[in-house]
């Protein structure tokens, strides 16, 4: 029986553990906004189908110090042999919300009840799958959290909340405790490898309707215009092969129900937009992978004005895979459910601290990886945009005026 370990869990061991050793700093709230929100990305080792968890395994006492019992842990034939996966959940379709059928990470907006963001993460995802993280039945870790962010609206200057994401890991060698999900909230719930979200065949796009944006500022005309010449966002995205899933009872006995079940099961799972960014500046902290060779840039839906912001950002887009972490400050990334955009946040100052284990942690790299790249993109896309609608607007006019100029020709033969 094989049980030696494959490069994904001790690289996932040393990650867990700089987590733990070096959280990200709070980042407080704007003036303008008072909401904060939570998420759990909580991780779980498969085991293989040949090397099974020995039976009656107990937990280390609560006592035990974090980096024992992570040791521990990892020092398992099953975990050295099994696979490592993440928690999504897909919302409940609800009309009138922004997250919407959308695939996400359990979590939820802080109640003025809950002592920490970190006790939102809990109660939400208690809430939501009835997986009560604190409870010593789950064995739990809570391993840290990833830099926090301003969300926004794309191009928006006001932002929405401060989203926390944090991190857990199940150290339960039989069975995980089983999911209870809340049918008002969550659809389905979904377990996911971690090299899936890793394989570059699973990568993929998806097209976001941003126009609405506009209709507040310039009113339905500005929407329609922008539509016009600029089609949808296109972000980048990673399809789930999920090896586990639990959808939601529908509440309804008759066929329709049974309907809506199929066609939720039977619809694609495809991560993107804020989960997406999350994921990202978690993997990113995998040796081997960066968020630059994970990122897929945003852009436009229409093939001629792709091919503008393709050509007006490609500097941009070069110097920023080109260059070092920052170490100055770091930005926090705004990705929402409609699109992307970033805010300047600073979370850190330069104290000359080095990267450890070159996972990019340290005293002074402190920020999101797609925040970094994503910083300064929003400028040369909006003049991309403005360029492919002159662009557009001539070639339109230059047509009608070739077709007048063609019909008064027709008239005077006539």
């Amino acid at each position: 029986m094989d049980s030696s370990p494959s490069p994904l869990i001790p690289n996932l061991h040393t990650l867990l553990q700089n987590l733990h050793d070096n959280p990200y700093p709070e980042v407080p709230n704007p003036p303008s906004c008072k909401k904060r929100a939570s998420v759990a990305l909580i991780i779980r080792i498969r085991p293989s189908h040949n090397c099974r968890p020995e039976p009656n395994l107990a937990p280390p006492p609560t006592s035990t110090p974090f980096s024992t019992c992570l040791s521990t842990f990892f020092s398992h034939p099953w975990v050295h042999s099994g696979s490592p996966e993440i928690l999504f959940i897909r919302r409940a379709a609800r009309h009138g919300d922004r997250w919407t059928s959308h695939v996400a990470l359990p979590g939820g907006k802080r109640d003025p009840l809950d002592p920490s963001d970190q006790a939102t993460s809990l109660r939400e995802t208690h809430e939501e799958t009835g997986l009560d993280l604190s409870s010593p039945s789950s064995t739990a870790l809570l391993i840290g959290n990833l830099p926090e962010r301003i969300v926004s609206a794309t191009w928006d200057t006001v932002p929405l909340m401060v989203l926390c994401p944090f991190v857990y890991l199940l150290t339960t060698p039989h069975i995980t405790p089983p999911l209870a999900l809340q049918p008002a909230e969550v659809a389905s719930a979904h377990w996911v490898p971690l090299r899936a979200l890793l394989a570059p065949s699973l990568r993929t796009t998806t097209s976001c309707d941003i126009s609405d944006r506009l209709a507040r500022q310039g009113g339905g005309l500005l929407r329609l215009a922008f539509r016009a010449a600029f089609g949808q966002m296109r972000c980048g995205g990673i399809r789930l092969l999920p090896t586990e899933s639990l959808h939601s009872p529908t509440g309804s006995e008759d066929d329709a129900g049974y309907e809506a079940l199929r066609s939720s099961s039977e619809s694609p799972l495809v991560l993107w937009g804020l989960t997406h960014g999350i994921v990202l500046d978690f993997l990113h902290l995998l040796p081997a992978h960066s968020a630059t060779e994970l990122w897929t840039w945003p852009t436009s839906s229409l093939p001629d004005a792709r091919l503008v912001v393709w050509l007006m950002t490609y500097r941009f887009r070069r110097r920023k895979t080109q260059e070092p972490p920052r170490r100055t400050s770091a930005q926090a990334p705004l990705i929402i459910g409609e699109g992307v955009g970033v805010v300047a946040q600073p979370l850190d100052s330069d104290t000359g601290g080095e990267e450890k284990a070159g996972l990019g942690f340290g005293e002074g790299v402190r920020g999101s990886a797609v925040g970094q790249l994503l910083d300064g993109y929003w400028g040369p896309l909006r003049n991309a945009i403005a360029v492919a609608a002159a662009l557009r607007v001539g070639v339109a006019a230059t047509v009608m005026g070739y077709a007048i100029l063609v019909w008064r020709r027709k008239g005077r033969r006539g």
